[in-house]
């Protein structure tokens, strides 16, 4: 068996991080590790992360003073022994056999990024989504040459949130790739970071994740005071890559103008 680290920031979150940490304790697959990082919360997170976890070898926390999760996955990524990397969050689930398919996957076909299908489910009305895509397999240059593709096209997207990837550790460590220090859209600029070195993607359409989208209007009471110079600072990262990776098409451009008017960059869950 492979050892898959799953990291988890965790901030003011008492009332979901116990049914997080409860889906990975009920896991099929044995040979995990789970890094919770505090992020100084400032309710009684620590406490119910320390409870249900007492006496679990396996189970790594951590504490800092409130940064963000950037800085949260950061520290984990430091602490994590892989070979594999996994990012939940605190208010999130993942399905019972989640590790096992995705260690499978990553190892059955030798890829450098997997991403995999979800269950999204409304806080409001409780209505279940199931998301999801045919089973494929990418080159990291495809990727690159039609960022837009994967991120604004595709159900199962390559780009976006990491709690529906699996990522291989010594790719992360080799290059250095860590969160950028903004406090939107974080994850995707990771993703984008480690894309520049993925060579071989593979989608699976099995269901690994259970994820409880931010209501929009909770979503507007979190957004920091400095959103607009966020929002512009992940902008930079994406005209960047698409630069880099020559893909400033009609459509990029178009995806780029648009980002802040649509729902993208208030979800970044």
């Amino acid at each position: 068996m492979s050892k898959i680290s799953v990291i988890m920031p965790v901030y003011n979150a008492e009332n979901t991080v116990g049914r997080a940490i409860d889906s990975l304790l009920s896991q099929d697959y044995e040979d995990w590790e789970l890094i919770l990082v505090d992020d100084g919360s400032l309710d009684d997170s620590l406490k119910v992360m320390r409870e249900k976890t007492e006496k679990n070898d396996k189970v790594k926390i951590f504490s800092q003073s409130h940064v963000g999760a950037y800085a949260a996955r950061n520290l984990g990524i430091g602490k994590a022994n892989g070979p594999y990397v996994f990012f939940a969050d605190a208010d999130d689930e993942l399905l019972p056999d989640a590790l096992s398919v995705m260690v499978g996957q990553m190892g059955e076909t030798g890829c450098d990024l997997l991403t995999c299908g979800y269950i999204s489910v409304n806080k409001k009305n409780q209505i279940r989504k199931e998301i999801s895509a045919p089973k494929g397999e990418f080159t990291g240059t495809e990727i690159r040459k039609n960022y837009t593709k994967w991120t604004a096209d595709s159900d199962c997207k390559v780009l976006g949130s990491c709690w529906n990837k699996c990522f291989r550790l010594d790719i992360i460590k080799a290059h250095g790739i860590a969160f950028p220090a903004i406090l939107r859209n974080e994850e995707e600029v990771f993703i984008m970071r480690y894309l520049e070195h993925a060579e071989k993607i593979v989608n699976i359409p099995d269901l690994v994740y259970l994820v409880y989208p931010i209501v929009l209007a909770d979503a507007f009471v979190r957004l920091p005071e400095d959103f607009c110079e966020q929002v512009d600072l992940f902008r930079k990262e994406r005209l960047h890559y698409a630069k880099k990776w020559d893909c400033d098409t009609k459509d990029a451009r178009s995806f780029m103008r648009d980002l802040t008017d649509n729902n993208r960059t208030i979800y970044s869950h």
